[in-house]
């Protein structure tokens, strides 16, 4: 008799282990998505370009109010930062650049992007906020001029700059 009941015990005990974890792969399989769109990025040689755009009010009050950022569901935040590839066997590191763009509309209207630096504790981030409607598709065209700061003349007259340019759409809702 007790031979049994162990043994119900164990059937019992692996099927909740199994149902547990049957919802646990669930959960992430549901995250995946959510996750894949948070946040893109592009590589350009040893430069990796990460940029996402989301609501502002998805911001803490405190974290936008540090940062001078607006929350709003009428507003959104566009953010850039650009990681130079480490050493071999070290992580890379975030970097200097000057980034500007602009996003277009279905209408054909176009707003400006003019991204400022937010520095924090080693690294640092590019932001820009826009209005938005319910709705609106934005069409993204974001220049990252890798070199900001070069000096480096290639010809008479000609600076060697290294520009790249990201190009992405995406949806908002305001509600």
């Amino acid at each position: 008799m007790n031979i049994i009941m162990n043994l119900r015990r164990i059937v019992i005990s692996t099927k909740i282990n199994l149902l547990v974890i049957s919802v646990a792969l669930v959960s992430l399989l549901a995250l995946l998505p959510f996750q894949a769109s948070a946040e893109q990025s592009k590589t350009f040689g040893e430069h990796t370009i990460h940029y996402n755009a989301f609501r502002a009010d998805t911001l803490t009050p405190e974290i936008a109010r540090l940062h001078g950022i607006v929350r709003s569901s009428h507003r959104i935040v566009i953010n850039v930062t650009v990681i130079k590839k480490g050493s071999e066997g070290e992580m890379g590191s975030a970097v200097e650049a000057d980034i500007w763009g602009i996003a277009t509309n279905l209408n054909g209207q176009n707003k400006s992007l003019h991204f400022f630096p937010l520095r924090e504790e080693g690294t640092v981030y590019y932001i820009d906020q826009l209005r938005i409607t319910d709705k609106e598709r934005l069409n993204f065209k974001i220049f990252i001029d890798l070199q900001p700061f070069s000096t480096n003349i290639t010809q008479v007259g000609k600076i060697d700059k290294q520009i790249v340019e990201i190009n992405f759409s995406q949806q908002f809702f305001t509600d």
